[in-house]
């Protein structure tokens, strides 16, 4: 395979004083349709360059004392470092390091280099969708956190939900004690309350809903069906709907 037979989709930074090297460099990427996005840059400029802007970082035609330098900006990063060097010291000094591919300048090292750039760009590519799903299982784990709460907390709120309704219907029983001003409080405590009472019931529904639709989909993935999800749909009555019996969960005969 030629090694530049195949496309490669990204942007490299490329940091040498040699103008051979990005030569090749060149002629190796030089076709449009083939070729990735490469920043050149000299050693001395490198600072203020962001590796994680770029796929990865490629070092080559450099003196060996300045390669080290340069590593020593780049290798606590992320980001990827491809190093085409034929010094000992670097070779064996970065042999161990987690972060730096060594490529050793041969006579066919750019043939190699194709090849290994590819290699490097679909692990980045592979390590930052892993990035984003974590942070996307983070967020749902948010709320998978809060919907466990909610689901745990629903059968202490409702208890207390029905005191209080049942206490206001008993107080509404009980016209001749209150005065007008008094009653439009109770009555307006106890249509808030049937309104906290629908949320609740919302709840519910949303929950067997759900439950249900895993259900069908987890049925229909064994049958080999892809089906439909149903929408989830609510069936909630209204607060004047409900009975006045909320003053015997209250404690009235």
């Amino acid at each position: 395979m030629a090694p530049n037979s195949s496309p490669l989709d990204c942007s490299i930074l490329v940091i040498s004083d040699d103008a051979t090297f990005v030569g090749t460099l060149l002629s190796l990427w030089g076709e449009p349709d083939t070729s990735p996005h490469l920043k050149v840059v000299r050693s001395e400029a490198c600072a203020g360059q962001r590796a994680a802007d770029f796929q990865f970082v490629l070092l080559g035609g450099l003196q060996p004392k300045v390669c080290h330098q340069v590593l020593e900006t780049f290798r606590a990063g992320a980001t990827p470092v491809i190093v085409v060097t034929d010094d000992q010291t670097v070779l064996v000094g970065e042999a161990n390091s987690a972060n730096v591919l060594l490529l050793k300048d041969l006579p066919q090292w750019h043939e190699l280099l194709g090849v290994l750039a590819a290699e490097v760009t679909r692990r980045s590519a592979s390590q930052a969708q892993v990035r984003r799903i974590e942070r996307a299982n983070q967020s749902l784990d948010c709320e998978a956190r809060l919907g466990r709460y909610v689901i745990d907390a629903r059968h202490n709120f409702n208890n207390a939900l029905t005191s209080v309704l049942g206490n206001a219907e008993l107080l509404l029983l009980e016209e001749e004690k209150w005065a007008e001003t008094e009653r439009k409080q109770i009555e307006t405590i106890r249509v808030m309350a049937l309104r906290l009472h629908e949320t609740v019931q919302r709840f519910s529904s949303l929950e067997k809903e759900l439950r249900a639709g895993n259900s069908d989909r987890s049925l229909d993935s064994q049958a080999g069906s892809s089906g439909q999800i149903r929408k989830t749909q609510y069936s909630v009555k209204s607060a004047e709907d409900y009975p006045h019996a909320y003053a015997q969960a209250a404690g009235a005969d």
